[in-house]
């Protein structure tokens, strides 16, 4: 009779602990700017392809896939990589012609360019436990796999001055990557939270931080580069992303409703835009934000400047 009320509570309690990781992974990010800042290209409904350009602020290619796919990203000024589970197709973003495809034993969660130039492009690819550099010749298509390293839970991601800042569970952990002649290596510093690095920001001189509590509580905290306090702010909300705006003033919450809600350092929450239809993604680029928008059977695009929250 004892074991099985062991076993039976041993259920219990993974069942609550399944929930709760459930809960706290985020829905994988769709759309996906290119590294030029000339693109935004977005995979919806597993197929149906729709590629936009930021500087024309139109849709220029809309496709169907025959094949299921998890996600599209750029991994390079003009190709993409479509994702499904561990496998990867590079494509022309355009054209859509396929030119190379590899695979490893993984989930894709995220893929970022790091750095690009003419002849190859390094691109940082994101699983649930680890981080992958790789190397995309572009001539000869050749995929090289240049270093890796194990996370505890990957969770976002932000490349700023070269550093790769990623929220791996409740830690962020900051990737260097190093070259010397033949040899290359990645350093690792780690700062460690109370509660999980649910979506990050990085400004000039401090980090902001979203941490997941409970379903329907977050907290924020905006902390030095070194990991100290400047203030901590209680939140009712079931958000997953927070950036600072371009004045880091105030912080900008995404919560894929039809509207956008920006936080003051006082801690008061309001709407800055409403729109007719949910906000399904939200990225920040250079310029500003980027928003897709669910329709009846396609999204819609809206690019709003850096200062759209401004009086």
């Amino acid at each position: 009779m004892r074991k099985i009320k062991i076993s039976n509570l041993y259920i219990k309690y993974t069942f609550i602990f399944l929930l709760y990781i459930s809960l706290l992974s985020k829905l994988v990010v769709s759309l996906s700017i290119s590294p030029n800042e000339k693109y935004a290209c977005f995979l919806y409904n597993y197929n149906k392809y729709y590629l936009f350009n930021l500087e024309e602020q139109k849709l220029i290619k809309k496709y169907e896939f025959q094949e299921y796919y998890d996600n599209a990203f750029f991994i390079s000024s003009d190709k993409i990589a479509l994702s499904k589970e561990n496998r990867i197709h590079i494509m022309d973003c355009i054209l859509l012609k396929k030119e190379t495809e590899f695979s490893f034993n993984q989930k894709i969660k995220d893929i970022k360019v790091f750095k690009e130039n003419e002849a190859e492009t390094y691109f940082l690819i994101f699983t649930d436990y680890s981080i992958r550099y790789f190397k995309y010749e572009k001539n000869t298509r050749k995929i090289t796999l240049l270093n890796q390293k194990g996370l505890v839970k990957f969770f976002d991601v932000v490349i700023k001055n070269d550093q790769v800042y990623v929220a791996n569970n409740v830690f962020i952990s900051i990737f260097t990557y190093s070259k010397f002649l033949w040899m290359r290596w990645s350093n690792q510093k780690n700062i460690k939270f109370n509660e999980a690095v649910y979506s990050l920001d990085v400004g000039s001189n401090k980090f902001v931080v979203l941490h997941y509590i409970s379903m329907n509580k977050r907290k924020v905290g905006i902390y030095t580069l070194n990991g100290s306090a400047v203030k901590i702010i209680d939140l009712e909300g079931n958000y997953n992303q927070i950036w600072f705006d371009f004045n880091e003033k105030e912080l900008i919450l995404f919560d894929q409703s039809n509207s956008i809600k920006t936080l003051s350092q006082d801690g008061t929450v309001k709407e800055s835009s409403i729109f007719g239809g949910r906000i399904i993604d939200m990225q920040k680029y250079p310029d500003g934000f980027v928003l897709t928008f669910e329709e009846v059977d396609k999204p819609s695009f809206v690019v709003l400047g850096k200062n759209f929250n401004s009086p």
